[in-house]
């Protein structure tokens, strides 16, 4: 469950990366909603990302002058605004800066905010399956929860444990190989790809090449092997047997894990489904429109949010205008 909830996470990202910059305009700001879409928690932080394990890392500020706390499901603040960045709480932790970008280091945290792992990292993520990527002198390895490295930092890149494997990557962003390698570091999935997401529901998404202009984005299985053809412009993760895709005209749609289309592409952008509902924009970059849809694909929350990210314990961030 904990590991569904951090690659729906990584999705919010990518939509709030890709999307309008929500909370940066003086006029807009995230609150939260409940399934029937009422604003349950007040629509007045600069950033908010899903809840996890009853807390969610929300932003006040603007830019370098802005800080990370934690709130909890009534809205209050539970832990202060003390931190550069964060990537919230995972399996009783949350990953933590301290300090400017370059300059500070990565701690983890507990639920009351006091500090249980102490590092001198630059980088970090959240623990999953009992290991967590850290950034060790310009290369990624992984420590355990005592906070000691387990698996030697020397991957150029390294993502999360899920399903017992890792996405990590060898070589440069331009013309690096990415592959798997198991909790004993040993490289299992020979690097070979553009791109390696983490594994979800036995599938994992996939950049065939380094190309940023092609369309070649799939799904392998847990050995390495293409099951989904490479045919897209982009995809998201599985969940709930579902996976967003985008065609070739640009449009969002959804296949299930056989490849078939059971959501036509209609979406400016779309989200991944958790709790039976994924957010969708049914405007354009200009003027979005978000809702959520449910697994037929039927809008059941009114598309009239600037932005709006998948629902996590029954509650869903989103981005209005406020006056």
């Amino acid at each position: 469950m904990m590991k569904k909830l951090l690659l729906i996470a990584i999705t919010a990202l990518f939509i709030i990366l890709t999307s309008t910059a929500c909370g940066l305009d003086d006029n807009l700001r995230w609150g939260y909603i409940d399934k029937e879409g009422n604003m349950v928690i007040e629509p007045k932080y600069n950033l908010a990302y899903p809840f996890t394990e009853g807390l969610a890392p929300v932003w006040l500020g603007y830019m370098d002058f802005g800080r990370w706390g934690f709130i909890d499901k009534n809205g209050e603040i539970a832990i202060d605004y003390n931190y550069y960045k964060t990537r919230g709480f995972y399996n009783g932790l949350a990953p933590v800066r301290i300090g400017e970008e370059g300059k500070g280091t990565w701690n983890y945290i507990n639920h009351d905010g006091e500090v249980v792992i102490e590092t001198k990292y630059t980088d970090a993520t959240v623990f999953t399956e009992g290991l967590a990527p850290v950034l060790v002198n310009d290369k990624w390895g992984y420590i355990g929860t005592d906070g000691n490295i387990v698996i030697e930092a020397k991957f150029d890149i390294a993502n999360i444990f899920s399903q017992g494997l890792a996405p990590i990557r060898m070589g440069s962003e331009q013309s690096g190989k990415w592959g798997y390698i198991n909790k004993k570091g040993e490289v299992v999935i020979t690097p070979q790809f553009g791109y390696a997401g983490t594994f979800n529901e036995d599938l994992a998404p996939i950049k065939k090449s380094n190309s940023t202009i092609a369309d070649d984005w799939g799904f392998i299985d847990m050995n390495g092997n293409i099951v989904i053809e490479p045919v897209y412009k982009m995809v998201n993760g599985f969940n709930e047997g579902l996976a967003s895709v985008q065609a070739e005209d640009g449009k969002w749609g959804f296949i299930d894990k056989t490849g078939k289309i059971v959501i036509e592409p209609q979406f400016y952008m779309s989200g991944s489904f958790s709790e039976g509902l994924c957010p969708v924009n049914v405007g354009d970059e200009y003027n979005p429109k978000w809702g959520f849809i449910d697994k037929t694909g039927k809008m059941v929350i009114e598309a009239r949010f600037v932005n709006a990210m998948s629902f996590s314990e029954n509650l869903a961030p989103v981005c209005v205008e406020v006056k």
